[in-house]
Formats: structure tokens, C-alpha cells, sequence
């Protein structure tokens, strides 16, 4: 594993939010909301050590929680 002293805090790449990624209330749709944690995280957990590598040794790692609410 990295040393997490030397890569936090992480600075995550910077993502433009387009009008095809929003409602009609110009708000981001929540597909694109939930699609840009899954994509744009992965550079952090590669940081860390959960790369390639990782998983080519056989192991795993999974957690997920999911809450959307329409207020």
C-alpha cells in the first residue's frame, strides 16, 4: 500500500458538468451523479494500492451505500 501521508489530501481530476448530464430543472441527472463517483474515484483507489496488481494477487474489495431521495 501507499504511504497515505503523502498522497492525502487527494486532489480528484476536475469533471465539467454538460447540459446533456442535467434535467429539466438543471439539475445533474442522478445516472451521471452516480456514474462520476464510479469513474472519477477509481485514480484514488489506484493511489492507494487497489490496482492491477492488486487484484491479480487474488484479492478484492467492495462497499458500496446508495441513497437517493426526491424531495
Amino acid at each position: 500500500m501507499s504511504d497515505f501521508k503523502n498522497i492525502f489530501p487527494y486532489v480528484a481530476p476536475k469533471v465539467v458538468v454538460s447540459n446533456d448530464m442535467c434535467d429539466q430543472n438543471g439539475h445533474m441527472n442522478v445516472a451521471y451523479y452516480l456514474r462520476s463517483f464510479d469513474v472519477y474515484s477509481r485514480p484514488l483507489f489506484e493511489e492507494i494500492g487497489f490496482d492491477q496488481d492488486y487484484f491479480k494477487e487474488g484479492f478484492s474489495t467492495f462497499a458500496l451505500e446508495d441513497s437517493i431521495r426526491y424531495l
